[in-house]
């Protein structure tokens, strides 16, 4: 069973449990206008084969970002994304990543129109009462540290591939090994 594996903007939106009862199309539309900003009718997404390789999801997440923060996921099932005829492809991810590997697992579902968010909103809500503790999670500053230090340490890091603000930040995490 594959997954695409998501950065979720504004969590606490979707931790409302008021949130959880509400009819998807009365949902307040701050919503998925902030949580799924388009580009070019795609959002952004990273595929993993099994849950086993989450870390090859966060890691790429973590490393395409700016800085180095608390993130939260959401882990997509790609059956539930295919029964709702959504297309996803492997694309470049717009950044280049400090371990050129992880490039290649990055996917965009592609497509979208209003409906769709409004089924990438229904996945969210069903993903959130289904495995609330499993498929969506928060990493804290310090957790996404050692994930990152981790990486350094097994030397698969070239932070010159890095973008300009993560680059920084990398070489101010590695001077504290």
């Amino acid at each position: 069973m594959a997954f695409l594996v998501r950065k979720i903007m504004h969590r606490a939106a979707f931790d409302d449990e008021a949130l959880m009862q509400t009819e998807l199309g009365e949902i307040s539309s701050d919503i998925p206008t902030s949580e799924f900003r388009t580009t070019k009718s795609t959002l952004s997404t990273w595929y993993i084969e099994d849950l086993e390789s989450i870390n090859n999801a966060i890691l790429a997440i973590l490393l395409s970002s700016s800085e180095i923060n608390r993130t939260d996921f959401i882990i997509m099932d790609t059956d539930e994304l295919d029964k709702k005829n959504f297309t996803y492809e492997n694309t470049e991810p717009g950044v280049s990543l400090p371990i050129e590997s992880l490039e290649s697992i990055h996917y965009d579902i592609v497509n979208l129109t209003l409906n769709k968010l409004t089924d990438c909103a229904d996945i969210y809500i069903n993903t959130m009462n289904e495995y609330p503790d499993t498929r969506i999670f928060r990493l804290n500053k310090k957790e996404a540290k050692d994930i990152i230090k981790k990486a350094f340490q097994e030397d698969i890091i070239d932070e010159n591939r890095a973008n300009t603000h993560m680059k920084a930040a990398l070489t101010k995490l590695k001077s504290e090994l």
